[in-house]
């Protein structure tokens, strides 16, 4: 089953920094083997945007996101964890963000006017929400996340207690997957099943930003 690692902090929104001086120079990765261009993301209930570099082993090599709440992009942020063997770097400002392998790190830092240490490891920590058990938007997103890789690359059958507003959509949206042979050359864990997913969950998403329910009725 899909699984997006959202943690209970990503309600902290990304801090403005000096570094939305050298936008351009940082959100330009000096390496970027196989770009995907993203106009939504599983799981992430608002609009963003932006793109994926990975390399050819599927590891992430450069993210840029952009989105006019900073919220959202936070949500967004979090869904990333740097660890030992693949640390992730990450910089942004208001509006934005990116997050860099160590050598786009490396890199970006050696053009002539991006200040050295403009990049800080990713780290996801803050304070756990109050009620563990609360539903919101951003709940409503990720729940809707793991029903779509469930339909569309498992098979399975959409939940019976789906809100009628949320099944539509879902089906509109995603049914023709299941019928072509779009996904049959993927790796059901690649990034592209995940962009590919995200691109199409604008509806879904902002059904959730709206404050509906996607079981039950809306």
């Amino acid at each position: 089953m899909f699984f997006v690692a959202l943690s209970a902090c990503s309600r902290v929104a990304v801090q403005t920094t000096s570094a939305d001086n050298d936008k351009d120079l940082i959100t330009d990765p000096v390496t970027c083997s196989r770009r995907l261009e993203v106009t939504a993301e599983l799981a992430i209930p608002g609009e963003i945007a932006g793109f994926d570099c990975y390399n050819a082993d599927g590891n992430l090599e450069f993210l840029y996101r952009e989105s006019n709440d900073n919220m959202i992009l936070s949500m967004a942020e979090n869904t990333w964890i740097s660890t030992p063997g693949s640390p992730l770097f990450t910089a942004g400002g208001d509006g934005w963000f990116v997050l860099a392998n160590q050598e786009n790190r490396v890199k970006i830092e050696l053009k002539e006017e991006v200040k050295e240490g403009t990049f800080k490891e990713l780290t996801n920590t803050g304070e756990a929400v109050s009620d563990p058990y609360s539903y919101d938007e951003e709940t409503c997103s990720q729940f809707a996340a793991a029903i779509i890789y469930d339909y569309v690359v498992e098979g399975t059958p959409l939940p019976g207690d789906l809100s009628p507003e949320a099944r539509e959509i879902l089906v509109d949206d995603y049914s023709d997957l299941r019928t072509t042979s779009t996904l049959d050359d993927l790796d059901p864990n690649s990034p592209d099943i995940r962009v590919l997913l995200g691109n199409r969950s604008q509806r879904i998403n902002q059904y959730c930003s709206d404050g509906h329910d996607i079981y039950g009725s809306s």
